[in-house]
């Protein structure tokens, strides 16, 4: 049973990865603990990257 817990674990984790967009970021910005620099990148969730591409924070690529 533990077994096919890991395995359930780890196919969300390879699902997940593969629904992320990446954005590249048009201004300086605080995202979390990390200050983020015009033209630095990040994979985020589609969510994420339309409401930052919406607020005119971040492009996506």
């Amino acid at each position: 049973m533990a077994a096919n817990n890991e395995e359930g674990k780890q196919e969300n984790k390879t699902t997940k990865s593969k629904n992320m967009d990446t954005v590249e970021f048009i201004i300086n910005v605080k995202y979390g603990d990390k200050v983020l620099k015009i033209g630095e990148t990040l994979e985020v969730s589609p969510i994420q990257a339309n409401i930052l591409a919406k607020q005119g924070i971040a492009k996506k690529l």
